[in-house]
């Protein structure tokens, strides 16, 4: 059962929710598409109207309005498309990782289980990927402290060689007595 820490997979605390940064994609996405679809709704009503009144389909189309419906609809269908297809293979990695089998997840979720078996492995060359990334980042991150801590010293072996170069040009100005 969930705690307030978080989800759990297999009962354990989870370190992370891979679906639930995608279910909130797919919100942001579909209120986008759900926006816009008033705009296309009536330019796609306003060309029925106008063929309607028998004008030719090359009078209408070439005086449509920028963006026109056919874009409108293929952006519609590719922001839809990205997110659900993110969601499938998360909701596939999740219910995999939780320990069920694919023919189960492939008959709850309405597809094969060959269709499982290339959304889990679409899911984990994503995650390689962003290990890849991670790594390269931290790599660059180690670099970069290693060139501060490096400037540091330098900074300080240089306020040291100016201090006993001061030090030193003092006594020599005193002169013995």
């Amino acid at each position: 059962m969930p705690t307030s820490d978080g989800p759990t997979t297999n009962g354990k605390h989870s370190g992370e929710d891979r679906l639930l940064p995608a279910l909130v994609d797919a919100v942001t996405a579909l209120e986008d598409v759900s926006r816009g679809s008033e705009r296309l709704v009536a330019q796609a009503q306003a060309l029925v109207a106008a063929r309607r009144e028998g004008r030719a389909w090359e009078a209408i189309l070439s005086e449509e309005e920028s963006p026109r419906v056919s874009e409108r609809l293929a952006d519609c269908a590719d922001a839809v498309g990205r997110v659900s297809s993110t969601v499938r293979r998360m909701q596939a990695d999740v219910l995999y990782d939780s320990g069920m089998a694919m023919h189960r997840i492939g008959t709850l979720m309405g597809i094969t289980r060959q269709r499982v078996a290339v959304l889990l492995k679409a899911s984990a060359d994503a995650k390689s990927a962003a290990v890849e990334e991670s790594a390269a980042a931290q790599e660059s991150r180690a670099v970069e402290e290693s060139r501060a801590v490096e400037e540091s010293r330098a900074v300080e072996e240089s306020r040291a060689v100016e201090e006993s170069r001061a030090v030193e040009e003092s006594k020599v100005g005193e002169g013995p007595r």
